[in-house]
């Protein structure tokens, strides 16, 4: 029984939501350990969202350097950006476009 529930727990995805503008300066390095950080969160699994206030012209070459492959959250929440093919389920087109429109700009 207590395997069954710890196979359960491996399975069940969790997002950790992490504000960055004091972890990646614009310029130079990142504080130390979190890339480390971050990859042992890759390894096991679990999605890391960014939050910034910073614009995603500003935010995207840290992100890239450190390999950030989730979506992100930038400019202060006003831009949702979610890497193309992240999800493997789309909304219905037709409820989509009542609902909201989505703008696409390269990758994301």
């Amino acid at each position: 029984m207590a395997f069954r529930v710890e196979n359960r727990l491996r399975q069940t995805s969790s997002v950790l939501y992490i504000a960055v503008d004091t972890l990646l300066p614009e310029r130079g390095k990142s504080i130390a350990g979190f890339d480390e950080f971050t990859a042992a969160l890759d390894h096991e699994g679990t999605p890391a969202v960014w939050l910034t206030s910073r614009s995603r012209l500003q935010f995207d070459e840290p992100r890239r350097k450190l390999g950030h492959s989730h979506p992100f959250v930038a400019e202060d929440g006003c831009g949702v950006y979610l890497p193309e093919g992240y999800f493997h389920l789309r909304p219905d087109s037709s409820e989509t476009r009542q609902a909201f429109v989505a703008k696409r700009e390269a990758k994301f």
